[in-house]
């Protein structure tokens, strides 16, 4: 006869359940995809042709040197760079408005493609350092101030440098710049001397035309005065002139 499970005392405490927090390691940081079709034959297009072509070969050395790559490599390079792009190591598909940009798996064996997105990576960095630079550069401003003395030295606003005035004398300060200025400045600049020189080019073209009107005037009273001549001159009959020629 088998024996009575015992009863399990209601006195008894219940056992204590543990609770386990995961690695901090193990946590998932991102996602990455396999490549489209498109992408994958686009990215084997370019490293097929950087093996067999002797301007292709070893992008970033390439670049290191300032030697280009060939047509059809330049031209594979752009529509990758629309594509992916490389950030500390890691491969990523271009930002969309619809989506943010995942992680791309990227096989091991395309060398020359990776190194193509690093020419493309330190290229970006380059040209986004070189525009910060350009923005913390103090710009120097120059202010036509009509009003304040030429001898009286200028201090910009912007920066700590003086801008001293040009010495009137030298005439061909004026001239220069007004060949090197631009030609809608010099007719729409009122704040300079573009009203001036708008003022004094048509100046030139009214004594032009005076010169031209008293040239003509001229030329008539000319014709004027030989016409009269001719209508006022005393003349004889033809049998008055074959007369005088008999008789001598």
């Amino acid at each position: 006869m088998p024996t009575a499970a015992p009863a399990v005392q209601p006195s008894s405490p219940p056992s204590p359940k543990e609770v386990r927090f995961s690695d901090t390691s193990s946590i998932v940081t991102g996602f990455s995809r396999p490549l489209t079709s498109e992408e994958a034959w686009l990215l084997f297009d370019f490293e097929t042709h950087s093996r067999g072509c002797h301007q292709c070969i070893s992008p970033y050395k390439r670049w290191q040197a300032g030697a280009p790559l060939c047509h059809k490599g330049n031209h594979l390079s752009m529509r990758i760079a629309e594509t992916i792009y490389m950030q500390k190591g890691k491969v990523f598909e271009r930002y969309t408005r619809f989506r943010r940009p995942s992680q791309v798996e990227i096989p091991h064996t395309y060398t020359y493609l990776r190194e193509q997105l690093r020419v493309l990576e330190e290229s970006a960095a380059i040209r986004h350092a070189r525009r910060q630079d350009e923005e913390q550069r103090p710009r120097v401003r120059v202010h036509n101030d009509s009003n304040r003395r030429n001898d009286e030295p200028h201090r910009s606003s912007s920066t700590e440098v003086i801008i001293e005035a040009a010495r009137r004398d030298n005439h061909h300060r004026r001239d220069r710049y007004r060949q090197e200025e631009p030609r809608e400045s010099r007719y729409h600049d009122q704040d300079r001397h573009g009203y001036r020189e708008h003022r004094s080019e048509y100046r030139h073209q009214d004594s032009r035309r005076d010169r031209e009107r008293h040239r003509t005037a001229d030329a008539e009273a000319e014709v004027n005065v030989r016409e009269h001549r001719y209508r006022t001159q005393e003349r004889r009959p033809a049998w008055a002139e074959e007369d005088s020629r008999a008789r001598r």
